[in-house]
């Protein structure tokens, strides 16, 4: 089992407590002390042993007047109770500060979820859409568009149930981190895929405008060839009718002519 925390280091008790001394030395706070305990170091390493394996905040007291009792020698044993409140100072501030980093890591791994969830709302609503707008494709063309509906309740159950999970890990934020790291990098794949999809929309939209200003384009030449030829059909009528009457014109000029040399052929008989 793995240790919660450092007693020793955090409570000053061994190398280190007091500059330049070896051992376990005499804890006394009323007066300096150079006793050392060398004897007691098997029992004060059992303890402070004990005290690691458990949390900070559900030190013992008992265990903390135990450990005092061996820290001190007989002639500062009266001191005991205050080097354990000394104790019971600092493991409740160490605790005050842990808690308050907690919250720190625990409302950056909130923020962290709230965005993954925010993205995987977007990229379910995105594929809904395209689900939607595909199935509308295909019944145009002719075909029919089954969704498994059963499928789909189990895939948004199975998104709400692993959301929870994320939640209910938040307090373990260290392990967390790497799950949310993981669902990131699926997110992030799935962004790509659609970006894709979009450029492939987009570009199959930018073909059909080609193709529409195409039809337009051809659509303008025909006006313009059908003009030329009304116009060349009301030139034909006119010459046409121009035709006509020059025909018509002759043919009064002929029947005058006609008409002059009977009318000369009966007056001569006269």
């Amino acid at each position: 089992m793995e240790d919660y925390w450092d007693p020793a280091a955090l409570l000053r008790i061994g190398r280190g407590s007091r500059p330049g001394r070896d051992g376990y030395s005499c804890l006394a706070l009323s007066s300096a002390c150079d006793t050392t305990h060398r004897e007691r170091r098997p029992k004060i390493l059992r303890l402070l042993n004990q005290l690691s394996r458990s949390r900070p905040e559900t030190t013992s007291s008992v265990i903390l007047d135990q450990l005092a009792g061996l820290c001190l020698c007989t002639e500062h044993e009266e001191d005991a109770p205050d080097v354990v409140a000394d104790w019971e100072s600092i493991i409740d501030l160490a605790n005050q500060h842990h808690r308050h980093l907690l919250r720190f890591d625990l409302a950056d791994k909130r923020a962290e979820i709230e965005a993954l969830r925010s993205k995987l709302d977007w990229v379910n609503r995105f594929l809904t859409w395209k689900n939607k707008d595909l199935a509308d494709q295909l019944a145009q063309q002719g075909w029919s568009s089954q969704v498994d509906e059963h499928k789909g309740i189990k895939e948004i159950s199975e998104l709400r149930r692993s959301n929870k999970t994320l939640q209910a890990k938040g307090q373990q934020f260290l392990s967390a981190q790497d799950r949310l790291d993981q669902e990131n990098a699926t997110l992030k794949e799935e962004l790509d895929q659609t970006r894709e999809e979009a450029n492939t929309l987009r570009e199959e939209l930018e073909a059909l405008k080609q193709e529409l200003e195409e039809e337009r384009t051809g659509s303008m030449a025909l006006q313009k060839r059908a003009a030329g030829l009304e116009e060349l059909v009301q030139s034909l009528r006119d010459e046409i009718s121009s035709c006509w009457l020059h025909s018509f014109l002759a043919w009064l000029r002929r029947l005058q002519a006609l008409s002059l040399g009977m009318f000369s052929v009966f007056t001569y008989k006269d």
